[in-house]
């Protein structure tokens, strides 16, 4: 909601890293550039194919954490990664088009194997309820729209089947 009591009283669950996280240890790596241990993928199992793109990251390191495994960031590594190539995503939210099915596949996938059904429905009402106050500061005047074209149907994708059907693009 971008609104400073709303924001204040949430702070603790903010996601958002800082320019330069702790490098012991880390919630989760962009596999951008990422080098994983083959004996975690021997236990954990393969990346989770039901992803087309997106969130695919999170859930193996979410995955590795559980079963005991760190994630940590290397500082020293350097890596060029060329944002955006594989699909429309970066410039669609710049634009505040709507995304693709397959991001809201992907997230929904990830917040039910993550958290769960009651996780999922969590997230996606609290995410209207946010929405909701930014609607009531936009009618107050607030000039700054930040709403996406049809996303408040488009968090709703697959929520009834939260792993099927993977989306891919074109769909």
């Amino acid at each position: 909601a971008n609104t400073g009591v709303f924001t204040n009283a949430l702070a603790a669950y903010d996601v958002t890293l800082g320019p330069d996280p702790d490098a012991a240890e880390v919630e989760w790596a962009s596999f951008a550039c990422i080098l994983v241990n083959g004996a975690m993928v021997r236990e954990i199992g393969p990346m989770d194919e039901g992803f087309f793109l997106y969130f695919e990251d999170a859930e193996y390191c979410s995955r590795a954490r559980r079963a005991g495994w760190r994630v940590q960031r290397c500082s020293d590594a350097v890596a060029i990664h060329f944002r955006g190539g594989s699909g429309p995503v970066k410039s669609l939210l710049g634009k505040r088009s709507r995304l693709p099915a397959y991001y809201y596949s992907s997230r929904t996938r990830f917040m039910y194997q993550a958290h769960g059904t009651f996780g999922l429905w969590v997230a996606n009402l609290s995410w209207l309820i946010g929405r909701a106050i930014a609607g009531i500061r936009k009618l107050g005047g607030r000039k700054k729209n930040n709403f996406r074209e049809a996303e408040i149907v488009d968090i709703w994708t697959n929520v009834w089947r939260p792993l099927g059907p993977r989306y891919a693009p074109g769909d």
